[in-house]
């Protein structure tokens, strides 16, 4: 492939991605060696697409080559964290949930790969609630606040569920 031909490849894909037809990107990217493929930004397309279409073993896989590339970023610990969680390889997770702590120890957004992640594992309501009310302390964020009532809900907890829908409504 020429440089031109590379160019409107990846213009493609671009274009492609831009108007929500994932399943083409995706197509687009199974013609070509991804580890050959130097545009960082559509990587990171390609990643997305397999992410949005379910194929999240392979999202992993680009998005690691990002990641490898740039040598980490916490935008990319956290997607990388999210993508482990999908294909259910916690202990994974649990290592790029750290490396984003260490890189944005003061980012909100820890507490909700936490949450992912004890969700994913089975922690238990009781703590899912803690991770969640810590969450909220920094963030207002309707869908995690009735993510939270929902949890006070099943642990019984149905004065404090209808105190945060009131909240919520509010």
């Amino acid at each position: 492939m020429d440089k031109q031909e590379y160019r409107d490849f990846l213009d493609e894909i671009k274009r492609n991605y831009d108007n929500g037809n994932y399943e083409q990107v995706v197509m687009y990217a199974n013609e070509i060696n991804i580890s050959k493929l130097k545009d960082i930004r559509t990587l990171e397309l390609i990643s997305d697409s397999y992410d949005r279409i379910g194929r999240y073993d392979i999202a992993r896989e680009v998005l690691k080559e990002v990641y490898d590339r740039l040598g980490g970023s916490r935008q990319l610990a956290s997607h990388m964290c999210e993508l482990c969680i999908k294909c259910g390889d916690l202990d994974t997770a649990i290592d790029y949930y750290e490396a984003f702590r260490q890189m944005a120890p003061r980012d909100s957004y820890q507490y909700l790969l936490k949450y992912q992640i004890g969700k994913a594992g089975g922690v238990p309501i009781k703590e899912l609630i803690k991770v969640l009310e810590t969450y909220r302390q920094y963030e207002k964020d309707e869908k995690w606040e009735y993510e939270l009532a929902r949890l006070y809900h099943e642990a019984g907890r149905v004065d404090e569920c209808v105190n945060l829908c009131d909240d919520i409504v509010i």
